[in-house]
């Protein structure tokens, strides 16, 4: 009786921790590891300063890498991407 609300609590569980893993609307969020299509594997991202103090937003940079991992250019392409590492730096 007791093992068959496992699974719904591990369900439970797991979307909790995404809703908050994909909060990017968050001011705390401090880096982000873009890839546009895909991340070549076995690559050490390139770590890219950006600035508060520029009016630089880490979330317009997800957004972008976002749709881009959406789009139709990503179906025809069959390389992967350099990850670039968007760091605050002030």
């Amino acid at each position: 009786m007791k093992n068959r609300f496992i699974p719904i609590i591990l369900i439970a569980i797991f979307l909790s921790g995404c809703t908050q893993f994909g909060n990017n609307n968050s001011h705390n969020i401090e880096s982000y590891v873009a890839c546009g299509c895909a991340c070549c594997p076995d690559i050490d991202p390139e770590e890219k300063c950006i600035y508060h103090s520029k009016g630089d937003d880490l979330n317009k940079i997800i957004e972008e890498d976002k749709k881009l991992a959406q789009s139709s250019i990503c179906e025809k392409r069959l390389a992967c991407s350099s990850p670039i590492k968007y760091i605050y730096c002030d």
